[in-house]
């Protein structure tokens, strides 16, 4: 954008006129060096509102020598598919002609501006496209003196794979892009379908009017989510978060820490029963033990204490706990390496791999997972769950069905009060999906 607002146009309007009446150096009017020295300080005072200033500029050109044909190569097929219009320029000058202002008017992925202001009309339009390469560059689009293209994006998915695991087992059952053609309106195209189920959720689909062009569109959505997931570096090349990722292979074991090697820094016990969940936290030189305890609700604990119909999971209601402790003591773990001990063994394996287990077994969880994947990304937060014993978990039963006063007994160092959690409200029903079938066939076998 032009950054001169009404003020400072106002003043710079009235230094220009100062200096080109010589009110501002009074003496040696007709002299050649108080022509020389006019035209320097106006040169000086038009520099300052350059966009992007000399500085900048220097930086883009290393990164894009050819600003133009980057941005041209990257609408190209675009336009060919319909998809975006041609590109345009709108230019203004400003200051009787002392500066040029160019507007490059961008339709992909959205509408949007973006400006150079120069003294030079050519400069200001060179700075327009700068502009536009550096905002591609942070949508993963441009690389290297390139933009991204479906063989690149290939390439990059190819290279995720093998840095995981090496077998192309595991990009055949995790990796699937087809094109396929379709007729729209009448209108013959051409669909194209990326999708990756693990490291990370991906799904993006784009037509065009030949097969290159939709898989040249959907090359872009997809680099624009591996950039905005994090797994492309400043170069747009291939970086991927091992560490802070709660999706690791069920394959490769190496991928989740083990015990002896995981130094926690803070030790949370979580437990659910029909009455309610409750968790307990011991945080590495802190002698006191925070916790919380809390009630199903209501609609929710009379359907667990109806005996008629089995409509509690054990399974889904240690994921709830573990994700509510998690989301309510969430600004203690930032940067933090924490263990969670369950004695539920499916919890424990929805935390360490993931949802890409068996998806059809797991999607009901998907909104507990993609939780506390964003506190993972957010708070640089590094889980690991294990499994403990009943027998050896009382502590955190006893704050599951809300005996508060055993478990002070138990631990006089815990804090008085309970922490007050953090409801995952939007995560209700409670009850599995499959509590509705259930009832109805119970009714039916009374009949």
């Amino acid at each position: 954008m032009l950054k001169i607002d009404a003020f400072r146009t106002k003043i710079l309007r009235s230094l220009i006129s100062k200096i080109e009446t010589c009110r501002i150096l009074p003496c040696h009017i007709h002299s050649e060096s108080n022509k020389t020295d006019r035209e320097t300080l106006l040169a000086k005072l038009l520099t300052k509102h350059y966009v992007p200033d000399a500085e900048t500029v220097k930086i883009y050109k290393t990164k894009f020598p050819e600003p133009v044909k980057l941005i041209e190569g990257l609408y190209q097929p675009l336009k060919e598919s319909r998809r975006v219009g041609a590109l345009s320029f709108h230019c203004t000058s400003k200051f009787n002609g002392r500066l040029w202002k160019a507007c490059l008017q961008l339709t992909f992925p959205l509408r949007f501006t973006c400006v150079g202001v120069h003294t030079d009309l050519d400069k200001a339009k060179e700075n327009a496209y700068l502009e536009a390469c550096e905002m591609y560059w942070y949508l993963g689009l441009l690389y290297n003196n390139g933009c991204v293209t479906p063989e690149r994006l290939w390439e990059l998915i190819e290279q995720m794979y093998e840095e995981i695991d090496g077998p192309q087992v595991r990009r055949e059952k995790n990796f699937y892009y087809c094109t396929s053609q379709i007729v729209m309106d009448g209108i013959s195209s051409w669909l194209t379908e990326i999708k990756i189920r693990w490291p990370l959720i991906l799904c993006v689909n784009a037509t065009g009017t030949s097969p290159y062009n939709s898989q040249f569109e959907a090359a872009l959505l997809a680099a624009m989510q591996l950039k905005c997931y994090c797994f492309l570096d400043g170069k747009n090349n291939l970086k991927f978060p091992q560490r802070r990722s709660l999706r690791k292979s069920v394959l490769f074991h190496e991928f989740v820490p083990s015990l002896e090697n995981f130094d926690a820094d803070c030790i949370i016990h979580v437990d659910a029963s029909f009455y309610g969940f409750g968790a307990y936290l011991n945080i590495k030189n802190e002698d006191k033990v925070r916790w919380f305890t809390e009630l199903w609700p209501q609609e929710v604990q009379s359907k667990y204490l109806s005996f008629h119909v089995k409509t509690f999971s054990s399974r889904f209601a240690e994921m709830y706990a573990f994700v509510s402790a998690c989301y309510t003591w969430k600004h203690k773990f930032v940067n933090k390496r924490v263990l969670c001990y369950s004695d539920c063994l499916s919890t424990v394996d929805i935390v360490n791999r993931g949802l890409y287990v068996n998806r059809k077994v797991y999607s009901k969880y998907s909104k507990l997972t993609r939780i506390l994947q964003s506190l993972v990304d957010k708070y640089n937060i590094e889980f690991l769950a294990c499994h403990k014993q009943r027998e050896f978990n009382k502590l955190a039963d006893l704050l599951s069905r809300h005996c508060v006063e055993e478990f002070r007994k138990e631990i006089p160092e815990a804090f008085q009060k309970s922490k007050k959690v953090k409801q995952l409200t939007f995560c209700y029903p409670l009850v599995e999906n499959d509590t509705v079938k259930n009832q109805e066939n119970h009714h039916k076998d009374t009949k």
